[in-house]
């Protein structure tokens, strides 16, 4: 299972990073988490050493910036093994792009 958290270092994206790790302590494959951030890291890579039962990846992006839009969705290509889940996610990010 992959999940997007789009502003992962909020209060409410630390929150569901949480929750996602306690809810994932009896899976057998840990969920993948794509955290997007603007610009504070520091308290997602500590709360990254603190999930053990999720895989978190960080993508550092400006999401009012067209161009940082793209390669967002080229960076989540990349932490994505399911082409379906990728086009998901992409399909997601042009249409916030559009709505801008």
């Amino acid at each position: 299972m992959t999940y997007l958290i789009v502003g992962a270092s909020s209060d409410i994206g630390k929150a569901l990073i949480k929750k996602i790790n306690n809810e994932a302590k009896n899976l057998i494959e840990k969920p993948v988490i794509i955290g997007h951030y603007r610009s504070s890291k520091d308290e997602l890579d500590k709360l990254a050493n603190e999930c053990m039962n999720i895989e978190l990846r960080l993508i550092k992006a400006d999401l009012s910036s067209e161009h940082e839009v793209l390669a967002f969705v080229d960076n989540i290509k990349e932490y994505t093994e399911n082409v379906d889940t990728f086009s998901k996610i992409k399909d997601f990010v042009l249409d916030y792009l559009i709505a801008l």
